[in-house]
């Protein structure tokens, strides 16, 4: 009686126990992948700073590959620390240019033409996609926005518990973020 295809079948409460533990270990390595990926994001930036100037040749374009070339050419410079915190300045220029490439993209009467100072565009004709290439890079750029500010966060509260051990769970935002990850 124990030895049919029956019996060889976990039961319900064992498929529930292991779909939770691999829905745990599931999100265990994404935690851990996006930790990796939000380490190395800065080189991904500094690669997109300089992608975006090659691929969208114009002088507002410039700036970027300028700015990406001191922050990992001159040698006194962290690369890490100096993306980071010029990262809020960052998102706000590429959101800029993406506006302004979204404008000069329409077709129109009434809107300015393409010319030089924004893109050079005389090959594209699908611009969407090269809007949405933008809109990719600026999201790297958010990105390396999102770990500045975390990386603050962490500083601050270090320093808050350095200086008073007895309030290390006043800080809402550290506590929320160890409770959602906590497994």
């Amino acid at each position: 009686s124990g030895s049919g295809p029956l019996s060889r079948r976990p039961s319900i409460v064992q498929v529930k126990k292991k779909g939770k533990s691999l829905y745990h270990s599931m999100v265990k390595k994404a935690a851990a992948l996006w930790g990796v990926l939000m380490r190395v994001n800065f080189v991904f930036s500094i690669v997109a700073m300089m992608l975006w100037s090659v691929f969208y040749p114009c002088w507002l374009s410039l700036v970027l590959l300028l700015w990406a070339c001191i922050i990992w050419i001159i040698p006194r410079l962290n690369p890490r620390d100096s993306l980071y915190y010029t990262s809020p300045v960052l998102v706000v220029y590429a959101i800029g240019l993406l506006c302004l490439q979204y404008v000069y993209s329409l077709d129109g009467p009434d809107l300015p033409s393409n010319g030089s100072f924004i893109v050079i565009r005389s090959r594209v004709e699908d611009r969407s996609f090269h809007l949405a290439m933008e809109a990719v890079f600026v999201l790297l750029f958010l990105a390396s926005l999102h770990e500045f500010v975390t990386i603050g966060k962490e500083k601050m509260s270090q320093r808050l518990s350095e200086t008073n051990p007895t309030n290390r769970a006043t800080d809402f935002s550290s506590h929320l973020y160890s409770t959602m990850f906590q497994l």
